[in-house]
C-alpha cells in the first residue's frame, strides 16, 4: 500500500508545544482530489493513530472519505474510501466514525434510496495487510422512506451503532426515531438490537446524536419532552450486558427548562461525559456544557458546567464536542463576537473542569476560519473541520486543521470503569 504525505498542507510547524498550550496548530490540508463545495471535513473522527475525514458532496453528492495516519508529528494520507454502488445524491459520509484501533470506518449515506427516498444506508470499511476495502453495506431491517438511517453513526470493537432519527413507531409516534446495533459475526454484520425510547413520543428524533466508548454508548435526545418542559432534552446511556444492549441510565440535570435542548451534542469517554444544552440564561442560545462522572453506584453526577469565556447570545457554545483522556474540545459560533467560529480546549481536574486554551486560527493568519462543523481527538493529535466556511462552500475547496496534542499535565486521566 502506497501512502503519501500531506503535500497540500499549508505548513508544518515543528518544535515543542509551548508550556501554556495543550494543542499546537501544525497544518491545514485539503482533500487529495479537492473539489469546490465537496464539504471535505463536514464530519471527522479520530481513533488511535487514524483519522477519517468525509466529503459527502464529492463527485456530485456521491460522497466518500479519506483516511489518514498520524506519523512523526503529521497526518499521512492512507486511503480514499468510495461507496462501491454510490450514485449522485447518495451523500456518503454525512456522518463518519473510526474505531479506537483505527481499522474500521463507518460512513452513513443519508441519500441512499434503496428502500425509499431518505431511507439511508451505512457502509463499513475495514483495514488489513492489503489496505482498506468495503466490508458491508448496512440497512435497517424495517427500512422505510425518510427514516434517516445513518443520522449518526459510531463504530467500536466488532460493533456498529446507527441512529435513524426519522423512524415512525406504531401506532402514531411519527419521527420518534430508533437506534440499531450491529455486531460482527462469522457470517458478517448482523443486527443485534433495535432500540427505542422507553418514554417514546412524537418527534423525539432518537438517534440524532450518538457517542460510543467500549461497551457503552450515549444518545442525546435534545427534542425530548419531559417533566422539565417541551424540548427540555435528555441523554440515554446504554450498556452491553449478557442480555444484550440495555438502558443503563437516563441523564438529566435539575434546572432544565422549556427548550433547553439538553443532549444537543454528547461526548462519552469511559466514566466521563460532556453534554451541551441551551439551558436558559440571560443570553439567548449562548449555550452551556455540562460535565458528568459516573459513580461507583452507577449514577451519573454533574460535576461541573461552563459557558464560553465570553458568553454571547446565539453563540451555540457546545454545538460540537469531543472528549478524550480528560481533555475536551468545545465549539462556539461567535468566538470573537464576529462571524468567526472558535474551538476551546478544556480539561477535567480534581476541582472540576477548567479552560486551557482557545485554538488559534489556521496559518497564515486570516486564510481560513475555524469551523464548528466537526472535530475530534486522537492519540497525539486533534482535527477540526472548516467545511462550512463561506468561501469553501462557494469558491474554494475545504480544509481541515490539524493540531499536535501535548502530554497530559495537571490533569486527571480518563476514568475507566471496565
Amino acid at each position: 500500500m502506497v501512502t503519501t504525505p500531506l503535500l497540500l498542507a499549508l505548513a508544518q510547524v515543528p518544535g515543542a508545544i509551548g508550556a501554556d498550550q495543550d494543542l499546537q496548530w501544525t497544518a491545514a490540508f485539503e482533500a487529495p482530489d479537492a473539489q469546490i463545495g465537496d464539504q471535505f471535513g463536514r464530519s471527522v473522527a479520530a481513533g488511535g493513530d487514524r483519522a477519517v475525514v468525509s466529503a459527502w458532496r464529492r463527485d456530485g453528492n456521491t460522497g466518500g472519505a479519506d483516511v489518514y495516519r498520524w506519523e512523526a508529528g503529521a497526518l499521512v494520507h492512507e486511503a480514499t474510501l468510495r461507496p462501491s454502488d454510490g450514485f449522485q445524491g447518495s451523500m456518503c459520509g454525512t456522518s463518519a466514525h473510526v474505531n479506537e484501533e483505527g481499522d474500521l470506518v463507518v460512513l452513513s449515506a443519508l441519500g441512499d434510496n434503496t428502500f425509499g427516498n431518505g431511507a439511508g444506508a451505512v457502509y463499513v470499511f475495514g483495514r488489513d495487510a492489503a489496505g482498506w476495502t468495503e466490508r458491508a453495506k448496512l440497512f435497517a431491517p424495517d427500512a422505510a422512506e425518510s427514516d434517516g438511517f445513518g443520522s449518526s453513526v459510531a463504530v467500536g470493537d466488532g460493533v456498529v451503532v446507527v441512529g435513524a432519527r426519522g423512524v415512525d413507531e406504531d401506532p402514531f409516534y411519527f419521527a420518534a426515531g430508533a437506534v440499531y446495533v450491529f455486531e460482527e459475526t462469522a457470517s458478517g454484520w448482523t443486527l443485534a438490537d433495535r432500540l427505542t425510547l422507553p418514554d417514546i413520543d412524537i418527534g423525539d428524533a432518537f438517534g440524532t446524536q450518538i457517542s460510543l466508548d467500549g461497551d457503552r454508548f450515549a444518545v442525546g435526545v435534545s427534542a425530548k419532552d419531559n417533566e422539565f418542559g417541551d424540548n427540555a432534552g435528555a441523554v440515554y446511556v446504554y450498556e452491553h450486558t449478557a442480555a444484550g444492549w440495555e438502558l443503563d441510565a437516563r441523564v438529566v440535570t435539575p434546572d432544565l427548562g422549556y427548550g433547553a435542548s439538553f443532549g444537543r451534542a454528547v461526548a462519552l469517554d469511559g466514566d466521563r461525559m460532556i453534554v451541551s444544552s441551551g439551558v436558559p440564561t440571560a443570553l439567548s442560545m449562548a449555550g452551556t456544557v455540562h460535565a458528568f462522572e459516573r459513580t461507583s453506584l452507577r449514577r451519573w453526577v454533574e460535576v461541573d458546567r461552563f459557558q464560553a469565556p465570553t458568553p454571547l447570545a446565539f453563540d451555540f457554545f457546545g454545538e460540537s464536542l469531543a472528549l478524550e483522556d480528560g481533555r475536551a474540545l468545545v465549539s462556539a459560533r461567535l468566538g470573537d463576537g464576529a462571524l468567526t467560529t472558535a474551538v476551546y480546549v478544556y480539561a477535567f481536574t480534581r476541582s472540576g473542569v477548567e479552560i486551557r486554551q482557545a485554538l488559534p486560527q489556521a496559518v497564515p493568519p486570516g486564510a481560513h476560519v475555524l469551523n464548528n462543523s466537526a472535530m475530534d481527538l486522537g492519540s497525539g493529535f486533534a482535527i477540526v473541520g472548516e467545511s462550512l466556511h463561506g468561501a469553501n462552500v462557494g469558491t474554494e475547496a475545504s480544509f481541515v486543521d490539524v493540531y499536535r496534542v501535548a502530554p497530559a499535565r495537571g490533569r486527571v486521566g480518563t476514568v475507566k470503569s471496565r
